[in-house]
């Protein structure tokens, strides 16, 4: 089996006239806008994919917490090199962290051969503001990243008349161009040829119910690994394209484990998502349906209250090098939450325990005389 960095080695002496581009052209983008593109990109002008690869040479990865990161510059690497990707331009670096107002926005426009221009949307990175800007889309919207995402569209539609777009991203990159999507001018709707979201997280239901989202479902591609975390989150969008993944659990939100068959163009299907990722989804749906908008932010804001209670923690990483100074901290900040909320902390927290086991009791027993019954038909022929 293949996966995405396999696929532009192996398409890469083709031409954009020759091979369209397509969903696997298109997931290996959304990996290269995770890189810090600002090393190359420091101005307006476009820049070749190549030329950014040799502006971006001395870059190593050393980091345990960077694995992920060390795939994306292979893989970009990889495409520099070849004809098929090496002559892309990429333009329009936008990189935005702010903590202060919790928002994690990154963008880049790649330029195709032709009147095409491929805005990809980054997902959330290492720092502690990205990832609660994510929690805040389960009770907020707009974020402060949608917003940004919107007026990227916008700014790039109204530089570009004669273009047209694809939008996508993987994670809440996907959740990004799927929101501006929906969210964007009819005039710039029409200029949207589609939009690709790679196990992204969905929007809030009164989005999804919105005219303009409406307006470009059809043109919609969402895709989810088979053990889905991440893209069953929110409101997601259906129909879903189930893919065939190799690694297990969480671990496939990572593109690169998600299977090509050789020699093929898109991603292999599944029929439906695994058991597992269905028991989650229930689970975590049924838990948020009980909690109110109010509660949600309560909640999430006393999580990063204490997660970001130290100064020196502002990514992911930081909360695994703890000190007795960090741990002060956090506890101090835990201590310094109202006895209401802490409260209101604790019985969600039971509400989802409580959930979880008795929807997987509830699974068990359907398998058992799921099993049962097959046995029973079998014996009694």
């Amino acid at each position: 089996m293949e996966n995405i960095a396999d696929y532009v080695k192996r398409v890469g002496q083709d031409t954009w006239e020759e091979r369209p581009a397509g969903e696997l052209d298109f997931a290996a983008f959304s990996q290269i806008v995770y890189l810090p593109l600002h090393m190359a990109l420091q101005d307006d002008e476009p820049l070749s994919l190549d030329s950014v690869a040799l502006a971006m040479a001395e870059l190593k990865v050393e980091s345990l917490f960077s694995i992920y990161y060390r795939k994306r510059l292979e893989l970009m690497r990889d495409m520099a090199a070849l004809p098929r990707y090496a002559g892309i331009l990429l333009s329009d670096y936008v990189h935005e962290v702010n903590p202060e107002d919790q928002k994690q926005f990154c963008a880049v426009t790649i330029s195709l051969p032709g009147p095409l221009k491929v805005i990809c949307f980054e997902g959330t990175d290492l720092s502690l503001a990205g990832w609660k800007e994510d929690f805040n889309m389960s009770f907020e919207s707009p974020v402060p990243s949608q917003k940004e995402a919107c007026h990227y569209l916008e700014r790039l539609a109204g530089l570009e008349d004669l273009s047209d777009f694809i939008l996508l991203g993987h994670s809440k990159g996907g959740n990004l161009a799927v929101y501006c999507a929906a969210y964007a001018p009819l005039e710039i709707q029409k200029r949207i040829e589609a939009v690709y979201s790679f196990d992204s997280p969905g929007l809030m239901d009164k989005d999804v119910a919105s005219a303009g989202y409406q307006a470009v479902s059809d043109r919609i591609h969402a895709y989810l690994p088979q053990s889905s975390l991440v893209g069953v989150l929110m409101c997601r969008h259906e129909p879903s394209i189930i893919i065939k993944s190799s690694a297990i659990g969480v671990f496939q939100h990572d593109l690169f484990s998600w299977r090509i068959s050789p020699g093929d163009s898109v991603f292999i299907r599944m029929q439906e998502l695994s058991n597992t990722a269905q028991l989650r989804d229930e689970v975590l749906s049924d838990w948020l349906a009980d909690m109110s908008f109010e509660d949600r932010e309560k909640f999430f804001d006393a999580v990063y209250q204490v997660v970001s209670a130290d100064e020196n923690r502002e990514r992911l990483s930081d909360l695994f090098r703890i000190s007795y100074k960090d741990g002060s901290s956090s506890l101090k900040a835990l201590q310094e939450i109202d006895p209401t909320t802490r409260q209101m902390m604790r019985r969600m927290l039971k509400a989802l325990f409580s959930s979880t086991l008795e929807t997987v009791k509830e699974a068990a027993k359907d398998a058992v005389t799921d099993i049962q019954d097959k046995v029973r038909d079998r014996f009694s022929l």
